[in-house]
């Protein structure tokens, strides 16, 4: 069932019709562009559905759920759970990434993931350039020699993990390792849940008074409790495939913000790589030259290394947004929280057990 109750056209997708073209009950009417729309009341036709809409219809699009874990610069885990269009599991994978020597963000990786460069799953797996194909093979084993396209799927995408995906086979090992063979679009969910104000799982629609669109929170707001053992890159892929699949968002999938090609990502990413390697060697301005000796220190706001980078210091996002519930009970929750309550009382108990108990037999 769709939005307002319709049937998508496809009947089996479950992917929702907007009301309008439920109203209307006549056929989806090609545009210029020959992507399906829904008929309007003036007569003139607007897109309402995703670019990968025709593909969807026919049951064509495999979705590939991917999530990583990285050390700053190389990746220590990659994984990912494919499913189609109806959320069923299909397969995943999932390995470890031993990066090259010596390059370990101890710190960075002891903040986000909590993997060692000591762990033996890190010290025994295999290098990128042996894993990644791999990765590929599997990820084309379920698109049929191009009979079916994959449409992957990152939480934060393009600026997230899409990003590392991009460095893999355009910068570190561009030439030698490449994107799977017909994955033809892209999607991150945080746009369809964030863009699309009716989507029950969007900032306006929730009573908690949490904001944001992290993974961790968004699952949390979804299902009532948190993702088992976060930061390892299968269950954060597991999360983000459970969302993405929830009738909650699952019809916003198919919409026209929500997909766009993987073509025009890498296109995006190429210009922004190419302007970032211009810049090395763009000449200094007029007046200006480069064979000072002077150093130059960043100010603080634009330095990040110690403990007093970064920018102005103020109360974290976690402290604003229970200050924003203007609650005294959430505001003792958050210095005390309910499992350290549950803690004290269930260690606190015999204790007063055997008080009373002998107290009563005096």
């Amino acid at each position: 069932q769709g939005i307002g109750g319709a049937t998508h056209p496809s009947g089996d997708l479950g992917m929702p019709v907007p009301p309008a073209a439920a109203a209307a009950a006549a056929p989806v009417q090609p545009t210029e562009n020959n992507l399906p729309t829904a008929a309007a009341d003036t007569g003139r036709t607007r897109q309402v559905y995703s670019i990968a809409h025709t593909d969807m219809l026919a049951g064509k699009v495999v979705y590939i759920h991917v999530d990583l874990e990285h050390t700053g610069v190389h990746v220590c885990q990659l994984s990912a759970v494919i499913t189609d269009a109806n959320g069923t599991n299909l397969g995943t994978f999932d390995e470890y990434v031993r990066p090259p020597a010596h390059e370990w963000n101890t710190t960075g990786c002891e903040m986000s993931h909590g993997y060692k460069s000591s762990d033996a799953f890190i010290k025994d797996a295999d290098p990128i350039e042996q894993v990644w194909p791999r990765f590929t093979a599997k990820i084309e084993s379920y698109l049929d020699n191009g009979n079916k396209v994959g449409m992957l799927i990152a939480w934060s995408g393009k600026g997230g993990d899409c990003g590392k995906l991009f460095e893999i086979t355009e910068e570190l090992h561009k030439g030698v390792l490449n994107m799977p063979r017909w994955v033809v679009y892209f999607c991150d969910p945080i746009t369809c849940i964030s863009h699309y104000t009716s989507c029950q799982l969007n900032e306006s629609k929730r009573h908690s008074g949490r904001v944001g669109y992290g993974l961790g929170l968004v699952y949390e707001e979804a299902f009532g409790e948190p993702i088992t053992n976060a930061h390892n890159s299968l269950r954060d892929a597991e999360a983000q495939a459970k969302i993405v699949c929830d009738a909650r968002v699952r019809g916003y999938i198919d919409r026209t913000k929500s997909v766009v090609l993987m073509k025009d990502v890498w296109a995006g990413k190429r210009k922004q790589a190419g302007q970032h390697r211009a810049e090395l060697t763009r000449a200094v301005p007029l007046g200006w030259d480069n064979e000072g000796v002077d150093t130059f220190e960043l100010p603080r706001e634009k330095s990040y290394a110690g403990p007093g980078g970064g920018g102005q210091a103020g109360p974290s996002s976690a402290v604003t947004r229970v200050c924003s519930t203007r609650s005294l009970a959430d505001l003792f929750l958050f210095f005390v929280p309910l499992s350290l309550l549950e803690t004290v009382a269930r260690e606190a108990h015999p204790i007063c057990k055997n008080c009373w108990e002998g107290y009563t037999h005096k």
